[in-house]
């Protein structure tokens, strides 16, 4: 989600970073965006619920304000590095805490130890450091939609709603 957002514009352009003067992700420009206030903007994302769900909003302002301040790390380290390996290591680095966060915070919460240890979700102990690029990391779209809606069942509505 959070990738596909700075995949779709071009944040390293003369290693100036893309958000807008709070350092939110860009506006979209999209224009059938429906907008609680004129004033307000629709972001640019890799989701479009982006601008309907403020708790995603929440997570890719967030991942997003991360993956700079790692890219902008990175550059500091490392200023002979091309901006497309700056991109990709920081990536590399923001989708390793996001899976660090789902499997160690999140899945003991939402699964018994059994079922994690049935289907093999449980962390291994010590540090993984290599990547298989052989392994395709993606999810089935259906998978991904009703895990969302799934999830949406844990929101509360305001006593009022």
């Amino acid at each position: 989600m959070i990738m596909m957002t700075m995949m779709m514009i071009d944040i390293y352009d003369a290693h100036d970073y893309v958000t807008t003067e709070d350092n939110f992700p860009p506006d979209s420009g999209n224009e059938d965006c429906v907008k609680r206030d004129d004033n307000d903007i629709c972001f640019l994302a890799g989701d479009d619920r982006v601008n309907e769900q403020p708790a995603l909003t929440l997570m890719h302002t967030l991942f997003l304000r991360y993956h700079y301040i790692l890219a902008r790390t990175l550059r500091r380290t490392w200023p002979g590095m091309k901006d497309e390996l700056v991109f990709q290591q920081a990536r590399a680095i923001v989708w390793a805490v996001m899976q660090n966060i789902l499997y160690s915070e999140w899945l003991p919460i939402l699964l018994s130890p059994s079922a994690r240890e049935q289907h093999g979700l449980d962390l291994k102990e010590g540090k993984f450091t290599r990547n298989n690029s052989e392994m395709d990391p993606s999810i089935f779209s259906a998978f991904s939609s009703a895990v969302f809606r799934w999830v949406q069942t844990y929101c509360r509505l305001e006593e009022s709603n």
